[in-house]
């Protein structure tokens, strides 16, 4: 009885010693396990943290451009904007929106001064969820709604009819705003925009009419438009305009100037007569009818019937009609001159700061 009790004793013993061995190991490796997975899941909390941070960052960027878009980013020496707001995850974003054009300050270190290049908005804007913030920099350029012309006139109504009498001219040879030509840059005398066709441009051309629109090729000078948003130019000139025309008629006078080019706006039929003379854009939300002497560099957009009577019209630049504009037509001594340079004069006064030129995350630390 005692030997079978101290075997059973030894037993127990040497089973204990065992169960040590054994235990120990594999709780030496739970704890590992459970270790690494502790870590694991605070770095994937962090990182989560970190992405959430990220995404209400860029979030500061896509409300920053829908302020522009809606037109209320205006670029001036010294505008900024600030902005703030808060995800429907918690996390919150703080927008510093400045103006970098006209500072005096070369931005981009290149010893050059408030150039074409720093015609930008500079957007810095930081992320914010629980402990972890991102912040990211991004540049908003200025994007025209005024495309380059295909030609000296673009209309968009498929049916429009086209009559050319008297000394009218369409060119679409680069015209210096002189009236001289430049040695390149010419294009078409008149094109069509889609869904409109060439060919019912030249329908509507007959007899002496097509001798009178020049351009690249022969006589007439016709081919096909670039699309044209004329809504979206007449809807922002109407919003933003330099010079509001609120009487049907203009007698003369000079509006804007080489040096400052000016965005008119007239809501209704338009007659121009007199000795008028104007520099930029001129937008006309009905028909215009030009008589007198006209000089206008820079671009006409007539939704309406465009007519030119008796007198001495010019235009350096484009015409474009619109949707519903159901004639364009040219008496007494007229000429619409296709230029490069009177385009340049009328496309940064409609758009927006909506370029997105690029971003890059930088350092937390001001």
């Amino acid at each position: 009885m005692n030997a079978n009790a101290t075997r059973l004793r030894s037993d127990s013993g040497v089973a204990a010693v065992a169960l040590v061995f054994v235990l120990v190991p594999l709780l030496c490796i739970v704890g590992a396990y459970m270790h690494t997975m502790t870590g694991r899941n605070q770095r994937l909390l962090l990182e989560v943290r970190e992405e959430k941070a990220m995404l209400a960052a860029e979030a500061g960027i896509d409300y920053t451009l829908h302020q522009s878009r809606a037109g209320l980013l205006v670029a001036g020496p010294g505008a900024s904007y600030d902005y703030r707001g808060t995800l429907a995850d918690g996390g919150v974003f703080k927008v510093s929106c400045v103006y970098l054009g006209g500072d005096g300050v070369s931005n981009d270190g290149d010893a050059q001064v408030d150039e074409a290049d720093e015609d930008v908005f500079r957007v810095i804007t930081t992320g914010y969820t629980q402990n972890s913030v991102r912040r990211l920099a991004a540049y908003l350029g200025f994007a025209s709604d005024l495309p380059s012309l295909a030609g000296a006139v673009t209309v968009t109504n498929p049916n429009i009819a086209i009559n050319i009498g008297g000394s009218g001219r369409i060119s679409g040879l680069n015209h210096n705003l002189n009236n001289t030509i430049a040695a390149a840059g010419h294009t078409y005398g008149l094109t069509m925009s889609p869904p409109g066709t060439v060919a019912h441009l030249n329908s509507e051309l007959t007899g002496g009419e097509r001798a009178n629109v020049t351009g690249l090729g022969l006589p007439p000078s016709i081919g096909p438009g670039l699309a044209m948003q004329v809504q979206a130019i007449v809807d922002e000139a109407r919003n933003g305009a330099d010079i509001v025309i609120t009487s049907s008629t203009i007698s003369g006078g000079t509006f804007g100037s080489l040096a400052s080019p000016k965005l008119l706006y007239r809501e209704g039929d338009l007659r121009i007569q007199g000795n008028t003379t104007g520099y930029g854009l001129l937008v006309v939300n009905g028909e215009i009818r030009i008589q007198g002497t006209f000089r206008w560099y820079g671009v006409i957009v007539c939704t309406g019937r465009f007519e030119t009577g008796a007198g001495n019209a010019r235009v350096e630049g484009g015409v474009v009609l619109g949707a519903s504009s159901s004639e364009l037509k040219l008496q007494g001594t007229c000429d619409l001159n296709y230029s490069l340079a009177g385009l340049a004069l009328a496309t940064n006064l409609v758009g927006r700061y909506v370029a997105f030129n690029g971003w890059q995350e930088i350092s937390t630390k001001d």
